[in-house]
């Protein structure tokens, strides 16, 4: 975002992690991780609408299904301003992502069973969906994959 004049990234991990008590981590997934994961997205999509009024290009970083998140921004005002981007950069790439994280506080590597799913998951929702820019980020820096994001129509 600091390509831009004004810019704010909203990771929806963060918005999360203010729960201070009852936290429902996505490892062992339940009813409760699925409602807490909702509530984080809606309050990205309310910030992200008050930074974008205000003359902010917004970018908001979360990782679900893409059906989820669709139901959530067509449900949402902000809907007509969204442009949603796909970064579909493979699982080997992702797993070795994780395995470089320095920034959760807990062994990431109980991450790669879901990962994998994710993963999998995102390939096959990536050929269904209608609507979505997908962008292949393996082998690509954080720097060319904004250009590459950037340069999409």
């Amino acid at each position: 975002m600091s390509r831009f004049e004004k810019g704010v990234h909203i990771p929806v991990d963060d918005l999360r992690e203010w729960v201070v008590s009852g936290i429902a981590h996505p490892i062992g997934w339940t009813e409760e991780t699925s409602r807490q994961f909702g509530l984080a997205f809606r309050a990205a999509l309310d910030v992200a609408m008050l930074y974008s009024e205000a003359g902010f290009a917004v970018a908001i970083d979360h990782c679900h299904h893409l059906s989820f998140l669709d139901e959530a921004v067509e449900a949402h005002p902000v809907a007509p301003r969204v442009r949603k981007v796909l970064l579909l950069p493979g699982v080997e790439t992702c797993l070795e992502r994780n395995r470089e994280r320095e920034t959760k506080w807990f062994d990431t590597e109980v991450l790669v069973p879901t990962i994998k799913t994710l993963c999998r998951e995102f390939e096959e929702e990536s050929l269904r969906v209608r609507g979505w820019a997908i962008l292949d980020t393996s082998g690509l820096t954080v720097e060319q994959s904004v250009d590459s994001l950037l340069a999409l129509p």
